[in-house]
């Protein structure tokens, strides 16, 4: 072992079962988890800073301060040297006062983009541990390698600290920690990775370890920070090793290994329970029409919604309660709908103490993840809907496309125990507008230029962004962007030293279709500078164009959607899981002369799919090879929480409106209630035959007989209001209850992001 360790400085960790025997599927999540590059946290002095912060080995105080405690390997006559490893977003230097022990010994400065600083440390001492606290100008977060921080300007992302001998290299080391796999844990070295809440369950490890070696099994709740069990082994051979974690209450819980006094080898590690109930997965595709997914049969012409469909039961008239992303969410998840909720538009919060499935089910033993794709509900930094996920994996972009979606789901479902059931939420945000032509083709293209020298052309039907270093001049500085075709440019910002500075559109606009844009960027200072320039322009398309892309985005999701499905396939979840698939809007295309979404409440914004996969063998599923069940009822969103509570045996959620499909509708009809705060401010009341439209400017309604005019043509109100008496008085008080609700502050950057968006007028 002491020659295999030789080729490893800084390898990987690899788990393989014992004596070549295949492990339960239910272990791959953490052996995949354990073997990952984002689970080590100490190689010999060199702290990998996203492992070390979740698992509690590096401390944030306020959030510009680090504090890590360090082992000092045994220094060169030199002393040692403090090195970090990240990157600067700020556009400018960035200093940090480094104290060891409490004593200042000096400051680092990170220059813009990727740094790599080093300070030396006084002289003297030998090698032990030590408390290295950073103080800096800006706040700083921990980064994987290779993670977009687009999102993160005004910070510093961080990924290795390290104390090392004077003289010696980090770059070597880190070179081997990413690329070099191995079955060794180095003695010194020390990994760990978030499992989330373990009520119940044993850990079991198989290891052995060179003579004296020592193997620590340390768990941390990340929420409370504070140890929950820390053990030692002591590997003077072949040693299995179980622990029971029966009594840990832990909502956010790391699993720490770390190998001392020489090398181990790990040859097993599992997660045990026995699950009581089976695994959630609920999938939100963003801006999906019903009518792009399934026939009034419960048939799909899409492999992978299809499948679901033979094995579900398939809603043909389901509707949301909003035409936007986020208050519909929170209609799905509170079983409520927006004026109880609170969350009237997109950058809305909950009203306090709204109780949330994620939360319930948290209670009920699951462990909580959730994957976004879009800014809307970027829930970490803005919307208290995400209270109840142990584990979220945000998007780092206005829209983030499923293949990037894909990956973080894979992480997240590698990082997640398996000791508990699993509450998994997907959002897919593919079908939102723009719509890419994905055909292969080279598109539309616009000449760019600054202050009238060109740039080159830029494709406009591609998601990617023109993100550009310019020299801004003193004076007036011009952007342009001419192109043959209409095109929209959604998102166009500048920076000068990481901050801000104010665009002015002189021809054009944001979001207005043009085949012309040029944008004014002032420089009063005197003296040249440097500008960044970060634009989103997507060519603008006829009713015909957006449809025929719209179902290539639809096809691409539903590839993605396969995808997830095999995934759980491979990890032998598919069967066993409750899987719930809806979306949380649908789209106009060209239906009332509108493309997109949230400005009224026609059917095309309100109709979604949903279809139900109970776990194999539930009675309440379509039977083995029976193909779709079709359940042509009107229901709702709202229906959708007390239905998957229901089928788990749990008790409702507080205060819910909907009720659980799995029962008749004797208890009366079912009559949904949507309303959008967008373009303009509309309520409505609709049930089987009639649909009631309350204009909150003007007062006025408009009603639809949708048995005799589906398409939403003819006003009927004047001769058919009093077959619904009620009604007008109704959504006028839910329009007050609304409009009482205290409206988000919406900061600078939550506003650019709803406007790349098309979520805030200009």
């Amino acid at each position: 072992m002491a020659a295999a360790r030789g080729r490893v400085l800084a390898g990987l960790l690899f788990l393989a079962g014992c004596g070549g025997e295949e492990l339960p599927r239910q272990d791959v999540a953490l052996l995949q988890a354990l073997r990952a590059p984002e689970s080590l946290v100490e190689t010999r002095g060199i702290l990998h800073l996203p492992a070390a912060a979740g698992c509690g080995r590096v401390r944030r105080g306020p959030a510009n301060v680090l504090r890590a405690e360090l082992a000092l390997p045994d220094p060169s006559a030199g002393g040692h040297t403090l090195h970090l490893v990240g990157s600067n977003n700020t556009g400018k230097p960035v200093r940090a006062e480094v104290r060891l022990d409490g004593e200042p010994v000096g400051e680092l400065v990170l220059a813009a983009g990727f740094t790599a600083p080093a300070l030396p440390l006084p002289a003297g001492g030998s090698g032990g541990r030590a408390t290295v606290e950073l103080t800096f100008s800006v706040p700083w977060i921990a980064r994987f390698a290779g993670h977009p921080v687009n999102d993160l300007a005004g910070a510093v992302a961080l990924r290795y600290l390290a104390v090392l001998p004077a003289g010696t290299e980090p770059a070597p080391l880190l070179e081997q920690v990413d690329g070099a796999p191995d079955a060794l844990l180095p003695s010194g070295w020390s990994r760990a990775v978030p499992v989330g809440l373990l009520r119940d369950g044993v850990l079991r490890l198989s290891a052995e370890g060179t003579e004296g070696a020592r193997l620590t099994v340390r768990w941390w709740d990340a929420g409370a920070g504070e140890d929950l069990l820390e053990r030692t082994f002591a590997l003077d051979g072949p040693r299995d090793v179980a622990l029971e974690l029966s009594r840990s209450d832990a909502e956010r819980s790391w699993l720490a290994i770390r190998a001392g006094d020489g090398d181990v080898r790990l040859g097993a590690a599992a997660l045990e329970a026995t699950r009581e109930r089976p695994n959630v997965v609920l999938i939100v595709v963003d801006t999906l029409r019903a009518d792009a997914v399934v026939d009034d049969d419960g048939n799909s012409p899409l492999p992978g919604i299809g499948r679901l469909a033979r094995d579900g039961v398939v809603f043909t008239r389901c509707f949301s309660h909003a035409s936007l992303t986020l208050p519909s969410h929170a209609s799905l998840f509170s079983s409520r709908p927006p004026h109880e909720h609170g969350v009237a538009n997109n950058a809305a919060n909950p009203v306090d103490g709204l109780p949330l499935v994620a939360e319930a089910l948290g209670r009920a033993g699951y462990t909580t993840g959730s994957v976004v794709s879009i800014a809307s509900l970027r829930d970490v930094r803005h919307v208290r809907l995400a209270r109840g996920f142990d584990v979220r994996f945000p998007c780092d972009w206005n829209i983030a496309w499923a293949d990037d979606a894909a990956l973080r789901t894979e992480r997240l479902l590698a990082c997640v125990g398996t000791a508990r059931p699993l509450f998994l939420f997907v959002h897919l945000a593919d079908p939102h507008e723009p719509y890419r032509p994905h055909d292969g083709g080279a598109g539309a293209e616009a000449d760019l230029s600054w202050n009238g020298t060109p740039l080159g052309r830029w494709p406009l039907s591609t998601p990617e962004r023109f993100q550009r270093n310019l020299p801004l001049s003193p004076g007036a500085n011009r952007f342009a962007v001419e192109a043959d075709v209409p095109f929209v440019v959604y998102d166009l910002r500048c920076r000068v030293d990481g901050e801000l500075v104010p665009v002015a559109f002189e021809e054009g606009g944001r979001r207005e279709p043009a085949r012309r844009a040029v944008v004014r960027i002032d420089n009063a200072t005197g003296a040249a500078r440097a500008a960044q320039l970060d634009v989103w322009a997507f060519d603008r398309l006829d009713a015909d164009e957006a449809r025929a892309r719209y179902a290539r985005e639809v096809e691409y999701t539903d590839a993605h959607v396969e995808s997830l499905l095999a995934e759980l396939d491979r990890r032998g979840l598919y069967d066993s899981s409750l899987i719930v698939f809806t979306s949380d809007h649908g789209e106009a295309l060209g239906d009332h002369d509108l493309i997109g979404h949230g400005r009224n409440l026609f059917d095309e914004l309100l109709h979604v799919p949903l279809i139900v996969k109970p776990p194999r063998g539930h009675p309440w599923g379509p039977g083995e090879g029976a193909g779709p069940r079709v359940d042509a009822r009107f229901v709702r969103h709202v229906d959708v929480v007390p239905t998957l509570l229901e089928l788990l045996e749990l008790p409702a959620l507080p205060g819910q409106r909907g009720v659980s499909l799995l029962g008749s509708d004797a208890d009366g009809e079912r009559v949904l209630v949507a309303e959008t705060h967008s373009a303009g401010r509309y309520l409505c009341l609709r049930d089987e035959r009639f649909k009631l439209v309350l204009h909150a400017e003007t007062g006025a309604f408009t009603m639809y007989d949708l048995a005799e005019d589906p398409g939403e043509t003819a006003d009927v109100f004047a001769r058919c209001s009093g077959l619904r008496p009620g009604w007008p008085d109704r959504l006028r008080a839910h329009l007050e209850e609304s409009l009482g609700h205290a409206p988000a502050p919406v900061d600078a950057a939550r506003r650019r992001e709803l406007e790349a968006l098309g979520y805030v007028d200009d």
